[in-house]
């Protein structure tokens, strides 16, 4: 009986061990299928995420962006002359606050260029860029540009592009107030209603969206300063002497241009 009695009480044992280490199999299952479930679920929460944020990136400078009269949809530049698409493809980037552009600017070397897109040498783009107002710690550079485009509008914008370098502050960050820039427009040939037109565009936010996305245009495109020149989407690298020479620095882009 005592011999039984033991027999029994390992069997007993023995099954509630198999039972323990059943349901302890069990539970680790349950755990790990819990494990799953949330791993999937917060991998579907970041794709998510990320999808969402690249949709956000393609469409914010792009979708529904107020556009000058006659600026280019895609690289958001304004053309200047009628030259084929045929001929080679210039961009000049320029920030309304940088010294070096206004330099360009003063030696004839934009003039050059544009004279030379209008006789039909090459398509040129003037691109504007904002970035000098975050390292000047001001917006200038944005509401010149929103100014431009208002100029634009009227169709003196080669002319204001022009007005604002040559009356740029002599202290870099100085930048140029509303009552300034709606001056400009005087200078750059506006009267009457057109500049009445203009005087009320300016105070308003209407082309930040546009100088907004030209800036990342051009971050895209790689350009890291201005002033920079690109042909057919390459940097033209400026040299001394094609800086400060308007002649040489056509006949450079041209030379560009045929590579």
């Amino acid at each position: 009986m005592a011999s039984d009695s033991r027999k029994n009480s390992k069997s007993a044992a023995r099954d509630a061990a198999a039972q323990a280490k059943a349901a302890a199999a069990a539970e680790q299952k349950k755990r790990e299928r819990l494990i799953t479930i949330i791993g999937v679920a917060v991998v579907a929460v970041i794709i998510a995420a990320v999808v969402g944020i690249v949709l956000v990136a393609n469409n914010s400078n792009t979708s529904g962006v107020a556009l000058p009269i006659g600026v280019d949809s895609k690289s958001y530049g304004l053309p200047v002359g009628t030259a084929a698409s045929s001929t080679p493809f210039v961009q000049l980037f320029e920030d309304f606050q940088c010294p070096s552009c206004d330099h360009l600017e003063k030696v004839g070397g934009v003039a050059a260029l544009e004279a030379a897109a209008k006789a039909g040498k090459f398509r040129l783009h003037l691109q504007p860029m904002t970035f000098l107002d975050q390292n000047l710690n001001n917006d200038s550079s944005i509401r010149a540009t929103n100014a431009w485009g208002c100029a634009i509008d009227q169709g003196v914008g080669v002319q204001y592009h022009s007005i604002v370098f040559q009356n740029q502050p002599a202290k870099e960050g100085a930048g140029y107030t509303d009552a300034v820039l709606i001056q400009f427009g005087k200078l750059a040939g506006l009267t009457g209603a057109k500049y009445a037109t203009f005087a009320a565009c300016v105070p308003t936010i209407k082309y930040h969206p546009w100088a907004n996305a030209a800036e990342n245009y051009a971050s895209n495109a790689g350009v890291t300063g201005t002033p920079t020149i690109h042909v057919n989407g390459k940097e033209m690298p400026l040299t001394a002497a094609t800086y400060n020479d308007p002649a040489k620095l056509v006949a450079a882009v041209i030379a560009a241009g045929k590579k």
